[in-house]
């Protein structure tokens, strides 16, 4: 009967065993699959993310192509740069100031008339759209974890922030057109938050 026992014993550790090793077996397969996934998924992500900045570099070559777009683009990111630290300086201030009024009005005219130019003039308002509807799709693949964080970063960062800019006019006018506050919500998202990094470059949360 112990004899008997004991075989029985054996026998159960001895399937133990093999189940162990084969468990073992199966589990650093699964750790080098996952690993050459990732390795794969990150490469990947490289490739469309380079490609990403090629297609910026596209566009960006067909808008200089236009002897007056470029220069548009500038002055209307200046003046609504200027426009948001003028306004602020208005309702910081304890009493009414005439000036700061009238630079309030002056620059508002100014950054209308700017973008009123530009979208009605149709090559340029199409080249326009394709921008900002570019960093809109940058935006929604940075969310979707489709890009490399770190290439878009170092090559479109600057641009993203500058072309936002330029558009918040446009854009807040569409929010309110369509009673939609997340017209370009990525877009938005990413110029906030990469503007909010560098102390030279700020992006109001409400940017009316």
């Amino acid at each position: 009967m112990y004899e008997v026992n004991l075989a029985s014993s054996i026998i159960s550790a001895i399937a133990l065993v093999c189940v162990f090793v084969q468990s073992f077996i199966l589990l650093r397969q699964f750790i080098k699959n996952s690993k050459k996934t990732k390795a794969d998924s990150d490469w990947q992500k490289l490739n469309v993310s380079f490609a990403a900045v090629r297609e910026y570099r596209i566009i960006i070559k067909e808008i200089t192509s236009d002897p007056t777009l470029p220069d548009k683009l500038e002055k209307l990111s200046c003046a609504n740069t200027e426009y948001e630290q003028v306004k602020a300086e208005r309702i910081k201030a304890e009493t009414f100031s005439q000036t700061l009024s009238e630079k309030d009005k002056e620059l508002s005219d100014k950054k209308d008339s700017l973008l009123n130019s530009i979208l009605h003039n149709s090559v340029q308002e199409a080249l326009f759209f394709e921008l900002i509807n570019f960093f809109e799709s940058i935006g929604n693949g940075l969310e979707e974890d489709y890009y490399n964080l770190h290439i878009i970063k170092n090559h479109l960062k600057g641009p993203l922030i500058k072309t936002f800019n330029a558009a918040k006019g446009y854009i807040n006018s569409k929010n309110t057109e369509k009673n939609s506050p997340s017209a370009f919500k990525y877009f938005r998202k990413y110029a906030k938050i990469w503007g909010n990094e560098d102390n030279n470059t700020e992006v109001p949360h409400n940017d009316n």
